[in-house]
């Protein structure tokens, strides 16, 4: 199966770098590989769309990128504008970063190297590759559009009907991380092609900015009419994977866009954040109930409890996010400069010093729900700066470019506001490859798009 929809992708790639060059190619192809499941075969029913090389995982969107990147290298012009920025320093040091870390904790060994280009370098490079001017952008757009509202339509699809589309074409999801009927607010959660419905609310969150982009184009009148509903279908599509996460990172993103493009509107936005967050620093055990009861947990027969530093407390999906610090305090204060390396932190439970009285408690924080404490643990302080660096330098890359891109401030400040979404959203979630690769890959189109200038 993979090495099916490998070819399938590839003769895309061929066919469409014979009529538009390499890069718009690599670009298109990427976004069809978004239609493949990500899922890794763990030995029971499953479809195996992801392969292990020296153990690390390549799926789709990983294989076609590298495939992608050494073709467009053959022709260098075409490969980078080489204009260095801010953004790629950032990534470089994440890359550098990571090796390290994975070699003091692990030995010298080839598998860190391969495993940093593949998580972080590659897909900020199919990113910079791909996108370097705004002609780009508004060739790639009805792709991303038909990709994304397909996306969005198979979330709907799932949710109303409780089928996945791809489990008919490529077999069970494993069910490592929920299990595959899980309901909330009388909809199935929808996941897509994704792990998780969290996973597929991230993506579509940050394919938000070519919904903008497709809306603004057809408020002047241009392309389909049709297009000026694109980010609702966005929005519906993340409801739809009834996760309050992506739920509240695209309110992020289409206030943070609304703000860039409608300067009339930035006194009233001003005033809805002053009051949630005047809400948030005056009631937080009223807003963390809310969030508990929207979870559905709390209708559960049995309230689950878990021993946190000698205490009894609620264990929920909600509050098992915040009890992080309480669990992985020790380790945190212990991470150093490089934390104690990926091998640690991968599996259940991870391997990382504890308090003793808190060894128990570890056996039920099944995951990591911060990428902030992840990077923490796994690359210590240096990759948490390395990490936040990124994630900021992207941000204001694309909100600086709103007003300096000719004829896309509305991709520009969608992109802004996907990244700031997602950076807030990822307290909750750590960044697998299924989104990860779209945030590596804007913050890769914001430096193509600046170097390209």
């Amino acid at each position: 199966m993979w090495g099916w929809t490998f070819l399938v992708l590839a003769a895309a790639f061929a066919w469409q770098t014979r009529r538009v060059g390499p890069r718009l190619a690599l670009g298109q192809v990427t976004f069809l590989a978004l239609l493949v499941p990500a899922w890794a075969y763990l030995g029971y029913q499953s479809a195996g769309i992801e392969l292990q090389f020296t153990g690390v995982p390549v799926d789709a969107k990983t294989a076609i990128g590298f495939v992608g990147l050494l073709v467009c290298a053959t022709r260098p012009r075409q490969l980078f504008a080489w204009r260095l920025t801010w953004v790629d320093l950032a990534v470089a040091l994440m890359a550098v970063v990571h090796v390290l870390a994975d070699w003091r904790a692990d030995g010298l060994s080839a598998m860190p190297l391969l495993r940093a280009f593949g998580e972080w370098v590659l897909p900020y490079a199919v990113g910079r590759a791909t996108i370097q001017s705004v002609d780009d952008l508004r060739a790639l757009l009805p792709v991303a559009i038909a990709v994304t509202l397909a996306l969005a339509a198979v979330a709907g699809f799932e949710a109303l009907l409780r089928v996945n589309a791809f489990e008919w074409a490529y077999g069970n999801r494993p069910i490592e991380y929920m299990p595959r009927h899980m309901s909330r607010w009388g909809l199935k959660r929808a996941y897509g092609p994704a792990k998780h419905p969290i996973f597929l609310g991230m993506m579509l969150l940050m394919l938000t900015p070519w919904a903008i982009y497709a809306a603004s184009y057809a408020r002047r009148g241009h392309w389909a009419s049709w297009w000026i509903w694109t980010p609702v279908a966005v929005v519906f599509g993340i409801v739809f994977t009834v996760s309050r996460g992506p739920i509240i990172g695209v309110a992020v993103a289409l206030a943070v866009a609304v703000y860039l493009l409608f300067p009339r509107l930035r006194k009233p936005l001003w005033g809805v954040a002053g009051v949630i967050v005047a809400v948030l620093l005056l009631q937080p055990r009223a807003v963390l109930e809310t969030l508990h009861m929207s979870s559905g947990e709390s209708k559960w027969r049995r309230t689950r409890q878990v021993e946190i530093d000698g205490e009894m407390k609620r264990f929920s999906g909600t509050e098992a996010r915040l009890y992080l610090f309480d669990v992985y305090g020790e380790a945190l204060r212990r991470a150093g400069l490089l934390g104690f390396g990926t091998e640690a932190v991968t599996g259940f439970p991870v391997n990382v010093p504890v308090g003793p009285e808190n060894v128990e408690t570890l056996k039920s924080v099944r995951f990591i729900d911060n990428i902030y404490v992840l990077t923490t643990l796994r690359f210590g302080y240096l990759g948490l700066v390395a990490l936040v660096t990124l994630l900021g330098a992207s941000i204001v890359d694309w909100w600086r470019r709103t007003t300096a891109a000719r004829g896309a401030p509305a991709f520009c400040a969608g992109a802004t506001g996907a990244l700031a979404g997602a950076a807030i959203v990822m307290l909750t979630v750590w960044m697998p490859h299924d989104f990860g690769f779209l945030i590596l890959w804007t913050a890769g189109a914001g430096s193509g798009l600046r170097a390209g200038e």
